[in-house]
């Protein structure tokens, strides 16, 4: 249990710290490299600790990415925490019957739980804005826009984990 707690404590610092670093970073595309990053640094999190580690690293990310004004509004955190978890929970239960050592068991280890991210963090964001009635204006293009790259870091993320993952276990 405290080598759980450990690995999880090193690796939220571990996410932290990339984040602030890689975000003071101004080179075009390092929205989509932290994103990849952080998904990655989030299915490790998954591997190697315990659930709480998990909802504290989930909820870290975009807490870091408002105080960092990566995101246009602190009401992204509900959609992003909604999507991260959305995430790293769909893949522990997709990997529980699937494994990642051929393309079908990839597929559904990876592109299932970031399809229900895109689809969690699109929904907890449209019906968060409707409530708050900003859905008109640069709320929604800027929610589109998140979303699509949650697709592309998704995926490649839960790839990057998943080399880290086999090199470790080595």
């Amino acid at each position: 249990m405290s080598r759980e707690i450990t690995r999880g404590a090193i690796l939220i610092a571990l996410s932290c710290a990339l984040q602030f670093s890689l975000r003071q970073v101004a080179l075009p595309g390092m929205t989509v490299l932290v994103g990849i990053i952080m998904n990655a640094v989030l299915i490790l999190t998954v591997l190697y600790s315990n659930r709480i580690a998990v909802f504290l690293n989930a909820l870290a990310a975009p807490i870091i990415a408002v105080a960092l004004n990566a995101v246009p509004s602190p009401l992204f955190i509900l959609p992003v925490l909604a999507a991260n978890l959305a995430y790293v929970y769909t893949f522990q239960e997709w990997t529980r019957k699937y494994r990642t050592g051929d393309v079908k068991g990839l597929f559904f280890a990876y592109g299932v739980p970031t399809f229900a991210r895109v689809f969690i963090f699109l929904g907890a964001g449209v019906a968060l804005f409707h409530l708050f009635g900003i859905l008109k204006g640069p709320a929604l293009p800027a929610l589109y826009a998140k979303a699509g790259i949650q697709i592309i870091t998704g995926l490649v993320g839960g790839l990057v984990a998943d080399v880290i993952h086999q090199k470790l276990s080595k």
